[in-house]
């Protein structure tokens, strides 16, 4: 790629020479920031100009969110990434699959230095330097499955990642997936918020043992109005033989592997590509561990500073909230930094309180139906119209700027409750809908492409294993297929690739 042969990487503690023999540039040892020429050291991650910091904007900007990328394999032994805005100190980063990273939103100006360290699983650190540009053309980060790679899984997710937020309807045409060069057909589905991403969805699922080619044409466009510079091509080879079993392709389930431990999972997030789950522990305790889709691995995150049981889990601006749990406190966790920050206090002690996020505020209902909003700017709770009838283990979603209270009982947990009302932040208002089609207490909820999908459950005891969706445009309620393994106790859900990610004693997506 071209942007390669003009960046070079400054190693802490060693000298690079295909960097100084190729690209003819020094590379220091002892990294310190850009000079005004910003020669060395350099990075080679890709850097893009700054976008307004709203979903699908429709061009660049002179401030607002610049997105850092790195192609897979270009720093080997990559296990964590830092990022810094040289000029306000803003930091973001998270874990390094493959040596690489997806995009990561930071806040900057046009002509702002960006740091990006990567620490490496030898213990040394590479770190270089980049200038936010007034303009960038998009490039793409990754197509998975990687390219010339076999023994493919015939449920794996054929997904485009780009460098820079693009526009929804110019990769629906840019997008090919091909056998022998005869189309296959599929539908391409751009990810939601700044479209970073797309997912090709066949139509029949991929077979065994055959080729697949991908092409990505120039017709792929960002948001700022800049095509992709040239069309890109990969390939890759499904596995063949009677133990592939069959594909998952629409209202269907994938197991992937389980937690690092045994325990609940009090619930999950999402930054960076990357799966933030709250494991209990049996009694007082947690564990944060993040899972990585593109490697189905998981790995165990820093450790949680207050003892909990049963907290809430939310992500707002890149970080992790947890919250309650027999507890009032609230804390953070920064992927970029593997650290904790404590904030303000929950005004009373709450157990399994749902957590959702509209705007910039996080919605917390607790088990006795009342309704907090935390600010992250203030940081500060104010009190808000409480769920009618209140309700013990209500889960919570938000669609469109509406918030969702699902299930709900009356004294855990029997006396099982099926409701649904709808909050309204604009009036302070509830409302009820259509209550689930079957009585218990559901214990995971996601939201996808508009829909909200409810799992699991007890009546009022017993394990349930159903799974429902609703749909918010018509209130009405449809049964989809269960998972294999009955997700009875608490699950994290998570939306990654159009999938929906329930985690409990197992992992598994499901394909709507």
């Amino acid at each position: 790629m071209s942007w390669l042969r003009s960046r070079c990487w400054a190693r802490s503690g060693r000298a690079v020479p295909w960097c100084a023999a190729m690209l003819l540039v020094a590379c220091s040892k002892s990294p310190a920031a850009p000079d005004k020429t910003g020669a060395v050291p350099a990075t080679p991650a890709l850097v893009s100009s700054p976008f307004a910091p709203t979903p699908d904007s429709a061009a660049a900007t002179t401030s607002g969110d610049a997105y850092v990328s790195l192609v897979p394999e270009s720093i080997p032994g990559g296990i964590h990434v830092t990022i810094m805005n040289l000029r306000s100190a803003t930091t973001v980063g998270g874990p390094m699959p493959d040596g690489g990273f997806d995009p990561i939103a930071i806040a900057a100006q046009t002509g702002d230095t960006v740091e990006v360290r990567v620490a490496r699983d030898r213990g040394d650190t590479t770190i270089g330097y980049s200038p936010v540009p007034a303009s960038s053309v998009p490039q793409i980060v990754r197509i998975s499955p990687a390219n010339r790679k076999t023994d493919i899984s015939i449920n794996d997710v054929i997904v485009v990642v780009f460098s820079e937020p693009m526009i929804a309807a110019s990769l629906i045409g840019a997008i090919h997936v091909t056998i022998g060069g005869v189309a296959v057909a599929g539908t391409v589905v751009p990810a939601s918020g700044p479209t970073l991403s797309a997912v090709f969805q066949t139509v029949k699922g991929l077979s065994p043992n055959t080729t697949y080619t991908i092409d990505v044409s120039t017709e792929a466009t960002a948001q700022n109005g800049l095509m992709l510079p040239a069309s890109v091509q990969t390939s890759f080879t499904t596995a063949g033989g009677p133990a592939v079993g069959a594909a998952c392709v629409h209202d269907c389930w994938i197991g992937h592997s389980s937690m690092t431990g045994t325990g609940s999972s009090w619930g999950a997030g999402v930054v960076n590509g990357i799966i933030y789950n709250v494991r209990g522990l049996s009694g007082p305790g947690t564990v944060l561990e993040a899972y990585n889709p593109a490697t189905d691995s998981w790995t165990v995150e820093a450790p949680i500073p207050t003892a909990r049981y049963a907290p809430g889990v939310g992500v707002l601006n890149g970080l992790i909230y947890v919250i309650g749990g027999d507890t009032t406190a609230v804390e953070a966790y920064d992927p970029a930094s593997n650290m904790w920050t404590p904030k303000s206090s929950l005004p009373v002690t709450v157990r399994y309180p749902g957590v959702a996020v509209i705007g910039n505020l996080l919605y917390v209902l607790s088990m006795d139906g009342a309704l907090e909003v935390y600010d992250p700017v203030a940081d500060r709770w104010t009190a808000r119209s409480p769920v009618p009838g209140g309700g013990v283990l209500n889960l919570v979603a938000a669609v469109n700027g509406t918030l969702y209270a699902i299930g709900g009982t009356n004294q855990c947990c029997s006396n099982v409750g099926s409701t649904l009302n709808a909050y309204d932040p604009a009036t302070d208002t509830w409302t009820g809908r259509a209550v689930l089609s079957n009585l218990r207490q559901p214990w995971g909820v996601g939201v996808l492409n508009g829909l909200v999908y409810v799992l699991g459950g007890v009546d009022p005891y017993d394990p349930v294993n159903a799974f429902q969706v609703y749909d918010p445009s018509t209130n009405i309620w449809t049964a989809k297929t269960v998972p294999p393994q009955a997700l009875n106790w608490v699950v994290g859900v998570v939306v990654i690739n159009a999938q929906l990610y329930a985690i409990a004693d197992a992992n598994e997506s499901y394909r709507p």
